[in-house]
Parts: C-alpha cells; sequence; structure tokens
C-alpha cells in the first residue's frame, strides 16, 4: 500500500458512493490532491518533531514543537545558565545518562500537560545487571545565586541505578540545595544495588534559611534500598514534605529524614513494604520536627513500627496511624512496635531527646514482637489525648510497651485504652520494664490499672496513678468491631458518642498535658473541660454544646438539597457545615444577617450548621435529601 493510501485510505470512488448529491464527487476529485499534499506535510511534520540531544551542555528553551527530546548521553545545563522545559513536553533518554544541573532548571508543566522525564526503552529495568532498560535521573548541584529551579507537574519514571561503577548519586532525583517540587509524579524507578545510596528522591540542604519542600506529589511502585523519599538537613536548612501521597513502594523507608527540622504534614502514605530498619515514616536523630495530621495505614515493616523516631525532639501530633504490622518477631529490643517507635539511642546527649504524642488515633496495628500501639525504649515521652485502639501483637503491651532503660520517663494521660488484645495473662496491655519516672492518670481504661499494666522491674519514681476513668465501654461512634489488621480503620469512626464516660474527664493541666488548642479533626478544645482521647466532643453527635441551640438561627428550607438561606443572631461570624464524623464540608463568613449559602453536591444524610463569632456558637441540624 502507498504511503498515500495509508494516510488517507477513502479513494475517490468511494467518497462518490458517500455523497448524497453525485454532483458533489468531481469536486472532491479535483481537491483531493491537495488534501493529499496537506496530509504528507503533516506526517513529515510529525516525524520531524522530535529533537536529538548529544552528550554535553543543554541551555535554553524546549518547546512543545520539538518534542520528544531524544536524550544521546549525559547532559549538564552549566552554572550560570537556564534550562526551559515547556508543558506537554517529553524528555526521553536513549539509555542510561542523567540530566545534570549546575545552573537552574524550570520545568513547569500543568496538569494536562504534565512534562515526561523517561527511558526509550525499560527492557531490563527490574535487573541492574543489565545495562539497558532505564535512564540515571535528575541532579541538582549546589545552587547558584538567586537560583529558582522547580519541578511542577513533572512525571519522573524508569530510572535505575544500572551497572555503570559505583555512581552512588544514581536517583530519580536528587539534590543538594533548597528545591521546590509540587504536584509531581514519580513512579517506576529503582535504587537497589549495594553501590547504590538506594534512594528515589534525596533532597539534602547546606545553608541556613534552605528549605526543601515537596507537595502535592504522588510517589508509587518504586523499588528501593534505602528509601523512597529521603531528606537531610545536617549542616543547616529544613525540609517541608505535605499533601503527598506516598505508597505502594518496596523497600527501605517511605519516608526517611536524617539529621532533620522537619514538617512532615497532611500526607497519605499508606501500602508500603519495609525492609531491614525501614518504617514508613523514620526520623534518625531529628533536631525539631513534627508529624502532623498524616494518615499512615497498611504498612508492613520488618523490624520496627510504622513511625520511628530515634533521638531529637519530635512532635507526633493529630495523625491516623493504623492497619500497620511490624513482621519479625526476632529483631531484638531496640526494634519493635507495631504503630510506632520511639527511642534514644544515638549516642546523643539523653536530654536532647524528648517526644510528645497527641491527639492521634492509633487503631489495628500489629507487632510481632511487642508494643502493638506504642513501643517507647530508653527516652522521655509524653502520651496524651490519643486514641489506642484494638492494636496486638505477639508479647506484651498490646496498647504500649516500653522496653529497657533505666533513665525513661513515662508520662500518660488522657487517653483512651480499649480492645487491646492480650497475648497472655501475664503480658498486659501495657507493659513497663523499668523507668526513672512513670505517670499513669485520667485515661480511660477496661479495667484497673494493675490489672492493665505489667511492671517488671523497678520504676523509680509513681507520679498519679489514682484517676483514671474506668468502664467497660468508651462509647464511640463507630469504631472498628475486631482487633484484626483485616478490620480497616481508615473507614472507622473513632469519636465520642454523646453518652461516652470520656466526656469532660480528662486533665486539663494545660502545663502537665501539653494540651493542644485544637483536637484530632482540628476542631477547638474544650481546655477547662477537656475529654480524654484524641476528640473533643461536640454536643449530641454534632460538634458544639450550642448555645441558644434554634433560637437565634433559622435554617430553611430544611430539607434542603443545592442552596439554603439562613438568619443569624448577629452580622458578621463564620459559617461552617460539618458531617456527623465531625468534618468540615463547607466554610464561609457571614457578612449580614441574612445570607444564602449554595451547597456542594453532597451525600444524602444529616450535617450541622455551625454559626460562630467571638467564641460564641449556634447551630442547627440541617437535612440534606435525595
Amino acid at each position: 500500500m502507498s504511503i498515500q493510501a495509508q494516510i488517507y485510505p477513502f479513494r475517490p470512488n468511494i467518497l462518490e458512493k458517500m455523497c448524497f448529491f453525485s454532483e458533489l464527487a468531481p469536486k472532491f476529485q479535483k481537491n483531493m490532491k491537495y488534501i493529499y499534499s496537506f496530509l504528507l506535510s503533516f506526517m513529515c511534520f510529525a516525524l520531524a518533531a522530535q529533537t536529538p540531544i548529544a552528550g554535553g551542555n543543554v541551555q535554553g528553551n524546549w518547546t512543545l514543537a520539538g518534542s520528544p527530546y531524544q536524550i544521546q548521553g549525559v547532559i549538564t545545563v552549566p552554572y550560570g545558565q537556564t534550562l526551559t522545559i515547556q508543558p506537554g513536553v517529553e524528555v526521553v533518554f536513549q539509555g542510561l545518562y542523567h540530566l545534570y544541573v549546575n545552573g537552574m532548571l524550570d520545568a513547569e508543566g500543568t496538569a494536562n500537560q504534565p512534562i515526561v522525564f523517561r527511558a526509550q526503552d525499560t527492557t531490563g529495568w527490574y535487573n541492574d545487571a543489565m545495562p539497558q532498560g532505564g535512564w540515571r535521573g535528575i541532579h541538582f548541584y549546589y545552587a547558584p545565586p538567586n537560583d529558582s529551579s522547580q519541578l511542577k507537574y513533572c512525571h519522573i519514571q524508569d530510572t535505575k541505578h544500572g551497572v555503570q561503577g559505583n555512581a552512588s548519586i544514581a536517583a530519580a532525583l536528587e539534590g543538594y540545595r533548597a528545591l521546590h517540587v509540587s504536584y509531581c509524579k514519580i513512579f517506576h524507578n529503582q535504587s537497589t544495588q549495594n553501590q547504590s545510596n538506594g534512594v528515589i528522591v534525596g533532597v539534602y540542604t547546606f545553608a541556613a534559611g534552605e528549605v526543601f519542600e515537596i507537595d502535592h506529589c504522588e510517589l508509587y511502585d518504586n523499588y528501593a534500598r534505602v528509601a523512597t523519599l529521603r531528606t537531610d538537613n545536617y549542616i543547616a536548612g529544613s525540609s517541608h514534605i505535605h499533601h503527598n501521597s506516598v505508597h505502594n513502594n518496596i523497600g527501605g523507608c517511605a519516608v526517611w529524614a536524617l539529621w532533620c527540622y522537619l514538617l512532615l504534614e497532611e500526607n497519605d502514605i499508606f501500602e508500603n513494604e519495609g525492609t531491614i530498619d525501614g518504617s514508613a515514616v523514620k526520623l534518625s536523630v531529628s533536631r525539631r520536627s513534627k508529624i502532623f495530621r498524616n494518615k499512615i495505614h497498611h504498612n508492613t515493616c520488618e523490624t520496627i513500627g510504622a513511625v520511628h523516631c530515634s533521638a531529637g525532639k519530635v512532635d507526633i501530633d493529630a495523625n491516623l496511624i493504623c492497619n500497620n504490622q511490624h513482621i519479625s518477631g526476632f529483631c531484638g529490643a531496640t526494634d519493635g512496635g507495631g504503630g510506632i517507635h520511639v527511642a534514644h539511642n544515638d549516642n546523643a546527649p539523653f536530654d536532647s531527646t524528648f517526644y510528645v504524642i497527641r491527639n492521634n488515633v492509633v487503631a489495628n496495628n500489629y507487632s510481632s514482637l511487642a508494643g502493638g500501639g506504642v513501643y517507647v525504649y530508653n527516652a522521655r515521652v509524653k502520651i496524651m489525648n490519643n486514641h489506642f485502639i484494638n492494636n496486638t501483637s505477639v508479647g506484651g503491651g498490646t496498647g504500649m510497651m516500653r522496653s529497657i532503660g533505666a533513665q525513661s520517663e513515662l508520662d500518660f494521660q488522657n487517653n483512651v485504652f480499649y480492645g487491646n488484645a492480650f497475648p497472655s495473662p501475664s503480658t498486659q496491655e501495657i507493659q513497663i520494664f523499668e523507668a526513672a519516672y512513670l505517670r499513669f492518670s485520667y485515661n480511660w481504661i477496661e479495667s484497673p490499672r494493675s490489672q492493665r499494666m505489667t511492671i517488671s522491674l523497678a520504676v523509680a519514681t509513681y507520679g498519679d496513678t489514682a484517676n483514671n476513668v474506668i468502664g467497660i465501654n468508651p462509647m464511640l461512634i463507630a469504631p472498628t468491631l475486631s482487633n484484626l489488621l483485616a478490620d480497616d480503620a481508615t473507614i472507622a469512626n473513632f469519636n465520642l458518642a454523646a453518652n461516652s464516660p470520656c466526656i469532660n474527664a480528662g486533665n486539663s493541666d494545660t502545663t502537665g498535658c501539653y494540651v493542644t488548642p485544637k483536637d484530632f479533626l482540628n476542631n477547638a478544645r474544650l481546655v477547662a473541660r477537656i475529654d480524654i482521647g484524641a476528640f473533643e466532643h461536640k454536643g449530641a453527635e454534632g460538634l458544639f454544646e450550642f448555645e441558644g441551640r434554634n433560637a437565634s438561627l433559622h435554617i430553611f428550607p430544611n430539607p434542603a438539597q443545592n442552596n439554603i438561606s439562613l438568619i443569624l443572631p448577629e452580622k458578621d461570624g463564620n459559617m461552617t457545615l460539618y458531617n456527623m464524623m465531625g468534618e468540615k464540608v463547607l466554610e464561609t463568613k457571614a457578612a449580614s444577617t441574612k445570607m444564602s449559602w449554595e451547597l456542594p453536591v453532597l451525600p444524602a444524610g444529616m450535617y450541622l450548621v455551625i454559626w460562630e463569632k467571638n467564641g460564641k456558637y449556634v447551630g442547627d441540624k440541617l437535612v440534606i435529601g435525595e
């Protein structure tokens, strides 16, 4: 078949049959040669719309018209130069080549037109003994002045370590400067050879004020020896990792921060499989860091808990840590834990390490050693206002276990311990080997402390242990029903029901309890009468104890579907719509005493409309129909 026939298979005689008016056929025949000519030109343009790039220096603009860019050797953006890549461009590496950035790289795609960095050939990608099947990644060296490099809406895929010598810098993305990475997908990369650094994304800061920020990215289906995402602030700088999804990665840690000033918040980290001492989240020698409002769930770790911290000052606050499992029962006393493991074993001064664990839901985690919920190894820790629900372990301490370390200082207040399974009568829910100080007060437990806690060795000092709340059921709205890993805590509701014995039963000593202004759901704590656990109850399975309920707030129509009108107690104020799980659905400012509110498409059911001004709350139920 001719090229023309392949491009335009409708021959003139077919067109004649297709036309409703036979007199139009001669016109199609007459103009067919122009159609052929145009399509041939278009095909030639398409074939030519690719740009070969030999090894060496690169700079300037890479455009969609020149895409794909075929990389035929190692390329470098020189110091003092900028390479700008337009949306939709594909950068296709023909072999195990790097992109080095000594100058600046501006790669900003869009949601509809991402920039793609990939390999031409992925045959043998899984096998580092083969030179085929991948490329070597993007590597940023020390920043030039006024660096504005960024990666936004980029896909980075198909990198591998390869067989070319040691090449320890082989990684999908590596940087030695402040770097901003956002809305990127980083997947199908591997770094498993012993000679490699074993990291998929590794960014390290060196100067005061430098910040590595990665946000709204998805890292998945990678295979690493050490970590999928690693950051290091050993000399100076900090890292901000937020609103990312890190999932279905194999090997090492999902996220590892070393010598870090880290804010890790609002990430979804799930279904990762760690090896050796790999955790879903690991902080080694953290200086000051915060792990805040993350979902860390359904991860498998070999020797240590899903969240592991060793030395430093760390605040673990308002996270959902659930359905994680630690699978090695022969790891030793310095390992273990299903949900959280905190320790001091990195040779820093003992007083440099201090952990605050608060407002977390730690549920349905499993440890093959001990400490299904939390494992503390020789450290100072305050554990406040948490839910420890349905955790299990083979050894002691299903809710919490502390192993070895006479210097430990343990302070448990305002926690709910419920449904944590005993492996045997001698290894109870909370197991203490030794400690310099122990306080266990204002916690909700299912039977007296002496029946829930074992102390194997002496504790130097006891604090208050008399003010715990003992009961059969803490009355949670819809918790998991068993302590099985298969019972998914991500879809449960652990909030307090209206008749919960945890309401107003906590210790509100804000100094001793390290009470935060917000609870697990980011609702305000009522500090003068704080509730036990991660949630602050807001009344009648709604969210606030209303002042003048429905006396001065009018909603119509009710039930509603798309729009509602409101009459408010006063002008101004904040309007918030909550679902019955306590989650904010909609929020706006009220400018007057009358307003209309256009609602998004919402599932049918009961909601709460709250008006708030200067600490005064008025609210009422809203029914949204089908």
